[in-house]
Parts: structure tokens; sequence; C-alpha cells
């Protein structure tokens, strides 16, 4: 029985050679072929097939970039981009069955693209949840001031902004300890920030805060170039607190929005209508992967790019 399986597969074997030889001739063949058809073609042949003109055809097209055209471009976007949104906002308002939809799932926090693009966006900080997109930091004129509210010793944001930007920065946090060791030119406060001065329950535990203009009183600051706030909700009242009382003194603010109650839809959406108002727009939306219902936002007002691009055109 064992003598007549393997002649069985002797001819199982011997059948299939045929098959096996027909592919290796038909291999060597082919590429027998391709390297005479190559060899034989004349020298002309082969450089028409792959010429490359050293004259252009026609006369270069330069773009000149100056602040003008520049200025124009962005004013262009940011009307187009505005209509786009108040159309959107305008069905939203009209129709109660899609304002419900949104308002109970986290879509909404999509409902604003950016309506700006900053030549220089750049992020800082780790990758995934704690690094954010600033505009132009590098052009800046130094020192330039960061205020960074919130920090639960993740300090890669600001370590990064140490380590190429020659800022003063500002860390508030008033439920941990001064983070060890705090980036060059940093300083840590334990306080928060919010729309009083004094106490504040944060997380089932009272804490020491103060409002925005407070904040910038104290350490005689009459500018800030970046606010940074990622406070876990608590940035509802901030916001509020500062269009309220007109503190829009500042270049950039990045914030991480929370929309995890369905109160806060209406919040949001005034948030954003008053950004615009005040020259205020979107350049970069960044979904936070950890926590479906918030999204960070960088916006930066108008006048701040205008000067960012002005500066780096003269550094050229």
């Amino acid at each position: 029985r064992v003598d007549g399986m393997k002649g069985i597969a002797n001819r199982k074997k011997n059948k299939d050679t045929p098959f096996i030889n027909c592919y290796a001739f038909t291999g060597v063949f082919v590429i027998s072929f391709v390297y005479v058809l190559i060899n034989t073609s004349s020298p002309s042949d082969r450089v028409v097939e792959y010429h490359v003109p050293h004259e252009p055809k026609g006369e270069i097209q330069y773009i000149t970039v100056n602040l003008e055209s520049l200025a124009k471009h962005r004013e262009e976007t940011l009307a187009r981009q505005s209509q786009k949104r108040q159309e959107m906002l305008t069905k939203l308002s009209t129709m109660p069955k899609m304002k419900k939809v949104w308002r109970y799932y986290p879509h909404a926090l999509y409902l604003f693209e950016p309506t700006l693009s900053c030549p220089f966006k750049e992020r800082f900080g780790r990758l995934g949840d704690g690094g954010k997109y600033l505009c132009g930091l590098r052009q800046l004129r130094k020192p330039c001031i960061v205020y960074s509210f919130g920090s639960n010793h993740e300090t890669s944001f600001e370590f990064d902004i140490a380590n190429y930007v020659d800022c003063e920065i500002h860390i508030f946090d008033p439920t941990v300890e001064e983070p060890k060791p705090l980036p060059p030119n940093a300083f840590f406060h334990q306080y928060g920030i919010h729309n009083n001065n004094g106490k504040e329950l944060i997380s089932f535990e009272e804490y020491d805060v103060k409002t925005l203009d407070e904040i910038m009183k104290s350490m005689n600051h009459t500018f800030v170039d970046v606010i940074k706030m990622d406070i876990e909700g608590s940035e509802w009242p901030v916001l509020e607190y500062m269009h309220g009382k007109e503190l829009y003194n500042f270049g950039q603010l990045v914030v991480e929005l929370h929309l995890d109650s369905l109160d806060r839809f209406e919040h949001y959406i005034e948030f954003f209508v008053n950004m615009d108002d005040h020259d205020f727009h979107l350049f970069h939306r960044d979904e936070n992967l950890y926590y479906q219902y918030s999204m960070e936002y960088s916006f930066i007002s108008k006048s701040a790019l205008s000067k960012i691009e002005e500066l780096a055109l003269a550094q050229q």
C-alpha cells in the first residue's frame, strides 16, 4: 500500500512538470524580448521617450506676496465662510427638530469649521491630549506672554513653548501642587480662573479663583498673546464673564469646550457668535480622542494675525 501511494505521488509530480516548464519558458521568453527591445532601439528613440526640455514653455508666473494681498485673501475667505456660517445658524434656528437633534449628540462640536487659515500654524506639546495648536508664536516680538489655565501636572505644552520661543509663561491650577520641574521662564499660581474672585466649588471641593481682569491687573499685564484654557467644563462661566466685561485683550485663545449637558448648547452657539463679533476667528479644530463630548478650538484675532504676517515678512 505504501509503494502504491508513492507511485501515485510520483505520477502526479511528473504530470505537473510540463506546466512548470511551460511557465519557466514563458518567463524567460518575456525577459529576453524586453532585453532585446531595449538594447536594439536607437539612442534617439530613448531620448525622445524621456526627454524633458530645458526651456519652459511660456513665461513663468510669479506670485507676489505682500501684506495687501494677504489681507485681501483673508477678507475674501472670511466673507465667504461667514456667509455659510450665518446660513447654517439661520437654518438651525428655524428648524426646531434639527436643533433638538444637534443638542442630543456630540455632532454639535463639528458645527463650526475653521474660517481662517494661519500660514504659521504649529503644534506645541505632546501628541494626543495635551498638545495645542498656535499661530505664528515664533514670529511674535519677544518676550511674549502666555497664560495656561489647567495643568494637572501635564506641562508638555508649556515646555515645548519654552524650548522654542522666548515667552513668559504663567501656569494656573488650584487643584494640584506646583509641577516639578517647571519650564524655563514659567511661573506657577495655585489658583484658578472663574467669574468671581474668592472661592469656587470645583470637582466637589472649594478652591481659590480669580477673574481674568483681576489676574492681568495683579501681573501688571495689559495684553496677553496666548490664553490656553483646559479646565474641564468650568470654561463656560469664564467665557460668559469675559464677554460680559468685554475682555478681549488677548491675541489667541485655545480652549477645550465641553458639551456634556443639554443646557450648554445655547452657550456654545453664543460663544462662537461673540468671538466672530469681536473679530476672533477659528483657525484650527482638534478632536479629543479621550472624550467625545469635548473638542479643542484655536482662535486668533484678525489684528493679531495681521501683525504676525507683518513681522514674518519683515524677517525675510
